[in-house]
Formats: C-alpha cells, sequence, structure tokens
C-alpha cells in the first residue's frame, strides 16, 4: 500500500483513489455528489468485508483541489446504518444568521436615504437571496455509518444516486447481520470422562445460635398459688415413770 500523501489527485473517480489494506476486497464502490451546485466535487465510499471507507476531497476556492481525507470504520465497529433525507443543521444555522444580516443592513441604509438606501437594499436582498439557498440545500440525502463508541461517516447524496444509498446501506447491515451470525458462542468445556472427579467438601456454613428462651416471672395477680403445707404434729409429752424401789440392805441382825 502506497502511503505517500501526495498521491490521490488523480483524474480517476474518488472511490478508486482509496487504498485498501493488504488482503482486503472491494465489495462496493461509488461516488456520490454531496452538492447540488458543486457537481464536479465528489465523495468516494468504498466497503469491503471489514471496513466502510469514504473519501473527501479538499478544495481551495471550490475549484482547486489541495487534498482529501479519509474515514474508515471497521465493520466489527458499526453499531448504526441511516439512510434517507436528513437536515443539515449547519446550513440552516447559516441561513438564519444571513436572513439576519440582510435585515440589519436594510435597516442601517433606509436611513441614510439617497444612494445607500439603494446599495443597502441590493445588499440585503443578496444576503436574503443567499439566506433562501442555504435553507433549500438544508434538506438532503444522506448515508451515514455509526460507530459504537463514538464518530460517525456520513455521506451526503445527490437524487439521481438514491439506489446507490439503498445499495450501500444493504451492503452495509449485511455484513453486520452476518458478523452478529458469525460471532462463536461460548460453551462451558465438560469434564473429560476418563478423570476422576473428587467430590469437593461440602462448605461449612455456620449455624447461628438461637438465643434461650427467656422465662418471666408471672404477676403476682394471676400466680397460682401453692397449697400451704400440714403442720407438723406436736410431740407427745413424756409419760412419768414409777419410781423402783431398791431392796433393803441386809439386815445385821440375823435372828
Amino acid at each position: 500500500m502506497n502511503t505517500d500523501p501526495r498521491v490521490g489527485y488523480s483524474r480517476a473517480r474518488e472511490h478508486e483513489n482509496i487504498q485498501l489494506l493488504p488482503g482486503e476486497t472491494r465489495l462496493m464502490g461509488a461516488d456520490f455528489t454531496p452538492s447540488p451546485l458543486l457537481r464536479h466535487i465528489k465523495t468516494g465510499l468504498v466497503i469491503t468485508r471489514d471496513r466502510v471507507i469514504a473519501r473527501y476531497p479538499q478544495y481551495m476556492f471550490f475549484i482547486i483541489k489541495v487534498g482529501y481525507a479519509e474515514s474508515s470504520i471497521p465493520i466489527q465497529q458499526v453499531c448504526e446504518v441511516t439512510t434517507g433525507r436528513l437536515l443539515s443543521q449547519r446550513r440552516v444555522r447559516a441561513a438564519l444568521f444571513s436572513a439576519i444580516g440582510a435585515l440589519f443592513v436594510l435597516m442601517s441604509t433606509a436611513s441614510l436615504g439617497g444612494p445607500f438606501a439603494i446599495i443597502g437594499f441590493l445588499v440585503a436582498l443578496a444576503f436574503l437571496a443567499f439566506a433562501g439557498l442555504l435553507a433549500w440545500l438544508a434538506r438532503g440525502l444522506a448515508l451515514t455509518v455509526g460507530h459504537s463508541g463514538s464518530g460517525e461517516i456520513r455521506v451526503d447524496v445527490d437524487g439521481l444516486e438514491f439506489d446507490a444509498m439503498l445499495q450501500a446501506g444493504r451492503l452495509i447491515q449485511q455484513l453486520v447481520l452476518d458478523r452478529d451470525t458469525a460471532m462463536p458462542v461460548p460453551q462451558t468445556p465438560s469434564p473429560s470422562p476418563f478423570v476422576s472427579q473428587t467430590p469437593s467438601p461440602a462448605p461449612f456454613v455456620s449455624q447461628p445460635s438461637s438465643p434461650a428462651p427467656y422465662v418471666g416471672e408471672a404477676p403476682s395477680a394471676w400466680r397460682p398459688t401453692a397449697p400451704a403445707p400440714a403442720p407438723a404434729p406436736a410431740p407427745a409429752p413424756p409419760q412419768p415413770q414409777a419410781p423402783q424401789s431398791s431392796p433393803p440392805p441386809p439386815s445385821i441382825w440375823r435372828s
């Protein structure tokens, strides 16, 4: 691939000047006209299985070609494809500012009178005509390819190139669908039947200790009363014992 920045100023069509990477195959290439007035300015578009490339030529004073810029998005990163009639906010703002400038010039020169009023009227008329042209150009056909991270590729299209724009949009969408279909689904590897699987011990789960049940004393109002113990029998009084007489001593007198 030639990386010399001076290359690419040939009279060939813009999409033919786009340099492809080694191994890339061109699936579609076309030139699109971004402006209906400056029809010599073309935007090149090339679609491969790996990328979407757009080439924007750079002109000085809309006549002298001084360079180009290329933008590409990998198919793996494409998240959005938009085709249709879009509104250019930049041209809408430019038309609004041009109309405001025309009114300012007209009001500034009207009070002067004479030739200044005529000149101011002509200048304001030119500004209003330019504002109308920008408002007419603000709405046009475009192909937009969005990047999943940030940024996009936009190619403005002329009405005569509407079919080529639809073909490019369908091709990019088909490549995105093929990418999603070919994406492998991760699978969990199954264990080999010849390798014995040792069951892992069950994880220890600590059981929270339940607190002991609280036993409170019942209030005295409804506490059950136990029967009073029977009084112990009184001890029997001691019985008087009869006196025991001892035998008389032997008498010294013997008969």
